[in-house]
C-alpha cells in the first residue's frame, strides 16, 4: 500500500513537470518565431531579446524534462521491485518434491 502511495505522489509530480515542460516549450518556440519575424523585419532588439528568451524558456524545458526522467526511473525502480517481490513471494509458496 505504501508503494502505491509513493507511485501517486511520482505521477503527480511528474504531470507537474510535464505541463512545465511543455509551456517553457511552447512559450520558447514562440519566442523563437518572433525572433525570425523580427530579423525579416529589420527589427534587431526584438530578434536579439526574443531569442534569449526563447533559448532561456528551451533551457529550462529541457531541465523539467531531464528531473522528470529522473523521476520516472524511481517510479520503474518502485514498480520492479514490487514485481520481484511479488515473484519472490510466489517462488516461496510452490513446494517442489
Amino acid at each position: 500500500m505504501e508503494s502505491a502511495r509513493v507511485q501517486i505522489d511520482n505521477l503527480r509530480k511528474r504531470l507537474f513537470l510535464i505541463r512545465w515542460m511543455q509551456l517553457f516549450g511552447s512559450l520558447g518556440l514562440l519566442f523563437s518565431v518572433i525572433s525570425m519575424l523580427a530579423i525579416l523585419t529589420g527589427g534587431q532588439c526584438l530578434a536579439n531579446c526574443s531569442f534569449f528568451a526563447s533559448a532561456v524558456l528551451e533551457s529550462l524545458s529541457l531541465a523539467s524534462l531531464i528531473v522528470e526522467i529522473l523521476i520516472s526511473g524511481g517510479a520503474l525502480r518502485i514498480l520492479l521491485g514490487q514485481i520481484e517481490d511479488g515473484s519472490e513471494r510466489d517462488q516461496n509458496h510452490h513446494f517442489i518434491p
